[in-house]
Formats: structure tokens, C-alpha cells, sequence
């Protein structure tokens, strides 16, 4: 599916510029902040070994997964009529979530918990595709953007630190997810080719393709993108 949207983007940047409207087409690279709002097995706090589903998968190792604000790679290229309101962009993301709390491990050799550091892990790459209306045209540039998403789900990992003892276990839960999101933002011309692209989103990455008993993850994201116009 990853592969058939790529194809579909190429065709259409292809196709485009066989019109007679004036064009800008743009490559940009940036990173953003990103803040998981739920499912709250994604943002509770570690604690004690505790019962929780997590895409569809039923475990009882801990409460939560203490995931917070973590930095998202982006990547961009930008097509435009400049007759138009409405440009067009394909994304690609790369999120890195990691949280980390305070627990207990089972030692089987002295049968009892003893206090230990965790440390959890789930990656996300987005591949979408968005449409941004823009407000007005100029030095400033303000715009509405809506993106439908297709979002693929590392397994999550767990990691127990205690002594040299490193043990890690999965939830079988990645795959391929769709989403949605929706935000505004403002391009912001420095130079004739290059501008900066502030912006922030709230998206639903798991809007589709859900297993049973998987919650909604949504989060709120703000960042900025360098874009530089390679056709005018």
C-alpha cells in the first residue's frame, strides 16, 4: 500500500506540470515536536505490573507506556498551481516515541520484585498526503490543511534494566494503519526559493485498520520545515 501511494504522488507531480497555469514546486526538511494525547495505555505513567490491551493484545506487564512529547522527522515535496488557492504535498514522517519510569523486575532466583529503570519504544513512519488552502499569497503565507494518512506501527518495546540484566519483550501490535489529520500553518519567505513552513497538526493515526479492543491514538504536533522551490 506504501508502495501504491508513492506511485500515485509521482504520477500526479509528473502529470501536473503539463498545464499552462504557472507552477512552484517545492522539497523541504524540517522536524516538529510531537505530544501522544491517547489511548492512555500510550501516555499513563509505568508504575507497578498491571493489566492493559494494546492493538488487540491482552498482556499484564505494565500500566502504561509513559510515551510524552518526542521529535518527528519530516520530510516534504510540494506541488502548486500558482493560479490556485490549493497546493498539494506528500509527507513523509518519522517519529521516534520513547518514555521511561521506574517499576520492579521478578527475579525468579530470589522470588521477590526488585526496583528497576524500564524503558519503552514505539516508531512510527507516516506517508501522507495533503492539501493546504491557502488564505492569502505573499511574503506570509497562512493556510488550512487537511491529510489523509497512511501510518506504519513498530511492535512496541519494553526494556528492564536491573544490574547487567537486559531483558526486552514485544507486543506483536505493529502494522499498517490509516489516519487522518487536520491543522494551519504559515509559509514564510526568506528568500526568492526558500521559505520556512511553521505549522501544527492534530492527527488520528489509527483511524482505520484498528485490531480489536485498539484505541484511538491521537496527538498534537507543532514544527517547522525548510522549502526550497525548485520550479517557478
Amino acid at each position: 500500500m506504501t508502495r501504491n501511494t508513492f506511485l500515485l504522488s509521482l504520477m500526479l507531480l509528473l502529470l501536473l506540470p503539463a498545464t499552462n497555469y504557472p507552477q512552484s514546486l517545492s522539497i523541504g526538511f524540517g522536524a516538529s515536536l510531537l505530544s501522544v494525547q491517547s489511548p492512555s495505555f500510550y501516555t499513563d505513567g509505568i508504575g507497578l505490573p498491571g493489566y492493559y490491551i494494546v492493538n488487540g493484545i491482552q498482556g499484564s506487564e505494565y500500566n502504561g507506556l509513559n510515551l510524552g512529547r518526542e521529535f518527528q522527522l519530516n520530510s516534504l515535496v510540494g506541488y502548486r498551481l500558482q493560479g490556485l488557492p490549493i497546493g498539494l504535498a506528500l509527507q513523509v514522517n518519522y517519529t521516534f516515541l520513547r518514555g521511561h519510569g521506574d517499576s520492579y523486575f521478578w527475579d525468579d532466583m530470589i522470588r521477590q520484585n526488585i526496583p528497576t529503570k524500564v524503558t519503552t519504544q514505539l516508531d512510527l513512519l507516516t506517508v501522507a498526503l495533503a492539501a493546504n488552502c491557502y488564505i492569502i499569497r505573499g511574503d506570509l503565507s497562512p493556510f488550512v490543511t487537511l491529510s489523509a494518512q497512511l501510518n506504519d506501527f513498530s511492535d512496541t518495546r519494553l526494556r528492564h534494566e536491573y544490574s547487567d540484566i537486559l531483558v526486552e519483550s514485544k507486543n506483536n501490535g505493529g502494522g499498517t494503519r490509516f489516519g487522518l489529520g487536520w491543522g494551519a500553518g504559515t509559509d514564510i519567505r526568506i528568500l526568492s526559493r526558500l521559505s520556512l513552513r511553521a505549522f501544527g497538526s492534530y492527527d488520528i493515526q489509527n483511524l482505520g485498520g484498528r485490531n480489536l479492543g485498539e484505541g484511538l491514538m491521537r496527538s498534537l504536533s507543532l514544527g517547522a520545515i525548510f522549502l526550497y522551490n525548485v520550479l517557478n
